[in-house]
C-alpha cells in the first residue's frame, strides 16, 4: 500500500492480486457478481435471502509505523 497527500487530497493506492485485479478490470468495477445477486434479492423483498447470502467479514489491523513514516510516499 501506498499513499500521497496534498492539502486538498489524499490517494492511497493498493496493490491487489491477479485474479482480483484481472476480475475488477473485465468488469470495470470491483463490485461482485455476489454482490450485484445480494442487491437484486433486497430489491425484490427477500432480505432474509440476501442476509443469508452474504459472507462472514473478516477485520485485519495493522499497524502503519511511526507519525513521521506515514507522511512518506
Amino acid at each position: 500500500m501506498r499513499a500521497t497527500y496534498d492539502d486538498a487530497t489524499i490517494r492511497v493506492y493498493q496493490a491487489y492480486s491477479d485474479s482480483i485485479a484481472d476480475g475488477a478490470l473485465s468488469a470495470g468495477t470491483f463490485v461482485s457478481p455476489l454482490a450485484h445477486e445480494i442487491h437484486a434479492l433486497v430489491q425484490a423483498g427477500q432480505v432474509d435471502d440476501a442476509r443469508a447470502r452474504l459472507p462472514v467479514e473478516r477485520v485485519v489491523r495493522r499497524a502503519l509505523g511511526s507519525a513521521s513514516a506515514r507522511n512518506q510516499t
